[in-house]
């Protein structure tokens, strides 16, 4: 009996190892993914944040910390958040994903954030070595327990650190503070190197254009040019490669409202062609016909 006994106590042993081995393999955490995945951070001009996973000395600084008590704003005159708010990982726009100036970020967490504690991330703005003049924090979220492997962090809008009004002196579609700041124009003429071209429209075609230096003539507003053309013909003016145009026509020059957009595009020469038959065909409306050239703008 003793020997019987014996011999069924081994099936029972063998049982209880393949369960420990199972509640191993259980044990395995999956790492956890947080970071604003689904929705881009943008400054007051609508373009994303800048910064990228190749350069991170130029992207803007991303903070993960805890909430504890309450989430604390930083300091209005240094810019640093406040320790009553622990720090708990660093990161920067662009870490994690994919792209130049997603305006994301996404950080990975071998060991997860504690359950249930409340966290929160914050963005600077504008990058270093620049002084950070503005921020955004996100709405709070709690370390999830499992299977959840990801945090969609929701940011709030963009606010000046110092605590104050975002206003717009010069009506020209960029806050005082980011003029001051950030793109280091005048925050009282809306054209501040004196070009013919707004600071905004500069600013959003930075890289053909620049803000801060006078820039080549171009028809700005529909104000520069104003062609009477005998068809068949093309069209020709400078440009400024990069920006973007449209081309307005007239039957009558001396009704200048009565008109309708005929072409768009963007200019990639100093000279842009259209011909004219492309977009009447062999039977104009008229035998004459005018026509005003546009750089193409969407600010103030």
């Amino acid at each position: 009996m003793k020997q019987h006994s014996s011999t069924r106590a081994w099936p029972a042993l063998g049982t209880v190892a393949w369960l420990m081995a199972g509640v191993a393999l259980a044990q395995i955490v999956q790492p956890l993914y947080v970071g604003n995945v689904s929705t881009p951070v943008k400054d007051a001009l609508g373009r994303n944040l800048p910064g990228c996973a190749c350069s991170p000395d130029t992207a803007c600084l991303v903070e993960i910390r805890e909430v504890g008590t309450t989430v604390w704003p930083p300091d209005p005159q240094t810019g640093q958040s406040r320790t009553n708010n622990p720090l708990v990982r660093a990161s920067f726009m662009g870490y994690g994903v994919q792209g130049d100036n997603p305006g994301k970020f996404s950080e990975q967490f071998e060991e997860r954030l504690v359950v249930g504690r409340q966290y929160f991330a914050r963005v600077f703005f504008p990058p270093p070595p620049d002084q950070p003049v503005y921020f955004a924090n996100s709405l709070p979220f709690a370390g999830p327990a499992t299977p959840t492997n990801l945090v969609d962090v929701q940011f709030r809008p963009l606010e000046l650190i110092n605590g104050e009004d975002d206003v717009d002196w010069d009506g020209d579609g960029i806050p005082d503070a980011m003029e001051n700041g950030v793109t280091h124009t005048s925050p009282t003429e809306r054209d501040s190197d004196g070009d013919g071209w707004d600071d905004h429209y500069e600013i959003v075609h930075e890289g053909p254009l620049n803000a801060n230096e006078p820039n080549p003539a171009g028809p700005m507003n529909g104000l520069d040019l104003l062609l009477e053309v005998a068809f068949p013909a093309t069209l020709t003016w400078s440009t400024i490669p990069g920006l973007p145009y449209r081309l307005g026509y007239y039957q009558q020059a001396e009704n200048p409202q009565d008109w309708s957009e005929v072409w768009s595009g963007t200019a990639t020469e100093s000279n842009l062609v259209v011909d004219l038959e492309d977009i009447f065909g062999k039977d104009p409306p008229d035998p004459r016909g005018f026509f005003r050239v546009w750089a193409v703008t969407d600010g103030p």
